[in-house]
Order: C-alpha cells, then structure tokens, then sequence
C-alpha cells in the first residue's frame, strides 16, 4: 500500500490527544515505537487503540456523565498522561482530564490586531494581580481600558510543575495551567478582553519544553539530539518521524487560537528553532494558519521572538521569509538601555553610543551586516527599509527585568526621569510600543525568576545556573533561590503604590502619551524624520501639509535650551519645566505645531 502523507501530517487538533465529541470519546496518540496502546478511563474502562502505518494509534468509546480523567497505557505497563492533555487537575503528575469538544469557541471570532495601532501589554498571570489567576486578570481589565492598552499579551499558561512558574518550562503544550483556573475560565477570560474592544495574544513555546514532568519523549522522538540548546536537546522538527512532531506543535497554534479564542501567538526564541527541512517549521506554520482561518473572519497574529535581526523572519512566504507579521526589537531596547546606564557587560558591549540610538529610530535594527564583538561574528542583514509596524520595542519586557542578576526594574537603577524618558521614546517611536506589567505606573517590584519544585536536587541545579549565568555581572546580589516563596511573591506587583502621587502622576504621562499615539496615528506610516544633535534626540512627524508632531528627548544630565520651537506643548516629562526654551535633563517635550 501506498503510504498516504497527508493523513499523517495534517492531523487537525480536534484529532489530537482525546476529546469528548458528542456522546463519544475519541483518542488518538502518536507512538510509533509501541507495541500496544490503550486509554483508561478513571480506574474502570480500558480502550484498546489500533495503529496506522505512521505510529498513529486510534479508536473510540461511548462517553458516560461520570467518566472525568484518563490515562495512557504503553505496552501495557506504563501509566502516563496524555502528552496532548488538555487539562490535568492535579497537575503534571496527575492524569488527563476528559475535555469536551463543545468549549470550542464558536461565536467568539475576535478582534483582528492592527498592529499600526497596537500598543501591547505583556503580562504574567500569576504575578498580575493579587489572585494570582485568569480571574485576577479580569478584575483589571477596566484598568487596562483606561490605560489605553489595545492588545494584551499573556506569558506562557502551559501546563509547568507546581503551582509558580515564568510558564517557558511547559510540558503539556495543549493544557492550561491548573493553577491559574479551569478552561472555561480561560475563554471567558477572552470573552471578557474582547468585550472592551481589546484583543489578546498568547505567548508559546516551541522550542524547548521544560524538565520536569515531560513525557513527551515517552511516546516518541519529540525531542533530537542532532541540536543542542541552552536548555538541552532541542525539538525535533526535521530529523525522523519529525512529520508529525511539526504537525503536533502547528495545530497546537491552531487549537489556541481557534478553541479558545487567542487573535494572535507570540512564539517564544525561534532562533532556538532549528529545522533544515525544505520548508522551515515557522514558514509552514505561518501557511497552515493562514489555510485554517481562511474561510473566516478571523486575520490571527505571529510576532516572533528573535535576536538574528534577519529580515526574512518577518518578509512574507511570497517573498521567501517565514511569514511572521512582526518581531520582538532587541537592538531598539539595547542601544537605549546601554546609553543611559552606561553598561557595557555581557551582550551590551556591543552598544553605549549615541548614534546607534538614532540608528535604531531610522530602521529599528542596529546590526545590519555590522560586526558583533560580543558574538564575535557578523550580526543581520544588510536589505531593505522594514516597515516600523514589524518590529515591537519596549523599555522593559520579562527577560529585560528577570534576566538581569537582580532582576530589578529600570526605576530601581534608572530613576525616574531616565525610566519615563525611555518608556516615552518607546510609546512615541513609528514602532509597535510593547509596556510590560507595571512599567506604566513606575513599578520597582522585582521580576525573579522563579520555579515550584519538591525535587531539591533539580532546584539547587537552576539555582547554581542562574548565579553562573549572570556571573558576568560585578557585585554582590543577595538572589533569592527560584524556588522560594519568596522570589515569587517579591515578584507580584504592588497594586498599592498608586495610592502614591509620584506613581499616580507617572501613570498619566503614561496614558497621555498612549493618546496621543493613537491621536495622530503614529504607527500608520506617518512621514517622519530623525536627528541627533548634541544629546537631543528628534522625531518629527509630518502629520499633514499643514502640521507637524516635534517630539525632544534629552539624553543628557542637563537642560539643553530649544527656544528656536514654536508650537504648543502638549506633553511633556514635567509641569514645572525650566521654561518654553528649555528642556530638562533626561526630560522630553511634544508639540504640535502648525506650517
């Protein structure tokens, strides 16, 4: 018999792991390696599973109202979750929880994202709000409203182990965390973002999967060893029996935004994305997804984590690039922070002056073909203008805060006048503005990486990793151990210091700022031209024939005169300004003004 390719590889996820669908249970399961597969349902059912010639196994059963978990059983001895699990109540350890296909979310189509008017908000689930949950989230959103955000982002929700986790350690892709709340409380999460006309994005990971807890490997090649990744072998999408690996991770994008309701998927380090199959992962991800939603109204988002500064990650199929619709800015944030700060460790050696800042205005990446003396090698690609709505910069993300040996926030060491002059050239750049939890309100909590283990050898062993990682660093940091209490509850945000006048007023800059970003359509290809003169950085947007947005920042330690601008001040980083011909040191000034 002629192999049949196709249904091996384009298996929807209504056809992956196992589902209640009407008055049956569907499972199927990949373990090419298996000589025999069965379902338990509970402790009372067995279901004998049948292969295919792909290591498929398949088969079906009648449902009955008091069947709640299920199990997998390999060659007849061994009892695992699902590695499709949809949900497990008793986390990692526990088993799989029958899910109904009827979650599905059919009337919910979304919000398609405009990325030229996207101002994003990243969160952590468990460390947002004083609930620590979905439910947390909610509770926020008039918040969030009222802040301006359009577009949420959520930290992975993956199923990790134990109840605390940044969400990169997931082992149970397609279940959502158990600690954050139920599935049902996940799409009305969704529901609830949309109903402000606000749209919601969800960060994966498919490049690595965490330790503790994983079966994958159990069932089948997930994992090569042909690569190697920071955090060991990496997934294996181009190696033998990667066809359905590939198709396992594609329709778990597909599964998150369809069946919950997500409008787009941030994917985490794809540079940590090795694949030299004739059609790369990410640009037959990009086409499936486009395949899937194609017949609907829904337009999904993939924004790529990358630090390659390679064009093609965000050029379209047609033009050979993997098709992702933007990319995280490294170089945007680098240039900036290393300037202001005047660090010059690890990856920041290869930054500090003041022309790379303008570089970064003009075309979001400084290394362009350049070379690199922290990498030792040549960095990007030297090519064509990039559209700004392509690239997200931010003056704080998770890894910015929680990588840094203290994980501290940029008001911790900054001050106040370089954090607001940074999140301002952020909001008001031709770029996507990403503001990560708390950056708005002068946050100077702590972003700890943290972990929930009751395996202490594994514990000691990430937290011996995270003091070799950062030993880069000078000085002495008291870091608590990732997995204490402490490092996670140090890591929550104190909600409370807006009952401060300095937080409160930090605040409004911030929603001034987003105003007038959507005001004059920033991000719409507005005309715009650059200049560094002194330490003063320019941006000036053509708005119309008739008008013009200037907007001043000042890199330096003291006021630096501008008495040549006419125009009316509609911003600026204080009230009580030096006078109209000054600006103040680290300060920043918008005006409008008329031809």
């Amino acid at each position: 018999m002629k192999p049949d390719t196709l249904s091996y590889r384009k298996l929807s996820y209504e056809d992956i792991g196992l589902w209640k669908n009407g008055s049956e249970l569907l499972a199927t399961v990949w373990a090419p390696f298996a000589k025999k597969v069965e379902i338990k349902i509970d402790d009372q059912k067995l279901m004998e599973l049948r292969r295919n010639d792909y290591g498929i196994w398949e088969g079906s059963s009648s449902f009955r109202e008091e069947y709640k978990e299920y199990s997998v059983i390999l060659n007849g001895r061994e009892r695992l979750p699902d590695p499709a699990s949809k949900y497990l109540v008793n986390g990692v350890y526990g088993y799989s929880t029958i899910v109904d296909l009827d979650f599905k979310n059919n009337l919910d189509t979304g919000i398609n994202i405009d990325l030229k008017n996207a101002v994003i908000y990243e969160l952590h689930t468990g460390t947002f709000s004083e609930k620590g949950n979905f439910a947390g989230i909610k509770e926020k959103l008039d918040y969030l409203e009222k802040l301006g955000i359009n577009v949420i982002e959520l930290m992975p929700i993956a199923q990790f182990e134990g109840r605390r986790n940044w969400g990169y350690d997931g082992v149970f892709p397609y279940a959502v965390q158990n600690s954050y709340g139920s599935i049902s409380e996940l799409i009305k999460l969704v529901k609830d973002v949309h109903s402000r006309g606000i749209s919601i994005i969800l960060d994966v990971v498919y490049n690595h999967a965490g330790p503790r807890g994983n079966v994958l490997n159990s069932f089948g090649p997930y994992f090569s060893d042909k690569y190697k990744s920071l955090w060991g072998n990496a997934t294996n999408f181009d190696g033998q029996w990667s066809d359905y690996v590939r198709n396992f991770y594609i329709q778990n994008a597909v599964y998150w935004i369809d069946f919950f309701g997500f409008d787009g998927l941030r994917l985490d380090a794809i540079h940590g994305i090795y694949d030299n199959s004739p059609v790369h992962f990410l640009k037959e991800l990009r086409a499936d997804v486009n395949k899937y939603f194609e017949n609907s109204n829904k337009k999904p988002i993939l924004i790529a984590e990358s630090d390659a500064n390679n064009p093609l990650t965000i050029s379209s199929i047609d033009q050979c690039g993997f098709g992702m619709d933007a990319q995280w800015c490294d170089d945007f944030h680098h240039s900036i922070h290393s300037y202001l700060t005047g660090e010059g460790q690890g990856y920041y050696s290869d930054y500090g002056h003041s022309w790379q800042i303008l570089k970064a205005m003009e075309s979001g990446f400084v290394y362009r073909g350049e070379y690199s003396m922290f990498l030792k090698r040549t960095r990007g690609v030297r090519g064509k203008q990039i559209s700004p709505s392509k690239l997200i910069v931010f003056s704080q993300n998770h890894d910015q805060v929680g990588n840094r040996k203290n994980s501290d926030r940029n008001g911790s060491y900054y001050g106040k006048e370089k954090s607001l002059l940074f999140g301002a050239i952020c909001l008001l750049s031709p770029y996507v503005p990403m503001i990560f939890m708390g950056e708005e309100f002068f946050s100077k909590d702590h972003f700890w990486f943290f972990i929930d283990t009751d395996d202490a050898t594994f514990a000691d062993i990430v937290r011996k990793g995270r003091n070799e990682e950062f030993s880069y660093f000078t000085g002495n940091v008291d870091i608590p151990a990732p997995n204490s209490y402490e490092a996670f509850h140090e890591s929550q945000l104190s909600w409370g210091v807006l009952n401060n006048n300095e937080n409160l007023e930090y605040l409004r800059v911030y929603q001034q700022l987003i105003a007038i970003r959507k005001k004059y359509k920033l991000g719409y290809g507005v005309r715009f031209e650059t200049t560094l003169i002194g330490e003063i950085l320019n941006i000036n947007y053509f708005i119309d024939k008739n008008s013009k947005l200037l907007c001043f920042f000042n890199l330096s330690g003291k006021s630096v005169n501008i008495n040549h601008i006419k125009g009316d001040v509609i911003v600026s980083s204080t009230d009580n300004t030096l006078s109209n011909s000054k600006i103040e040191a680290y300060g920043f000034r918008v005006v409008f003004c008329c031809n």
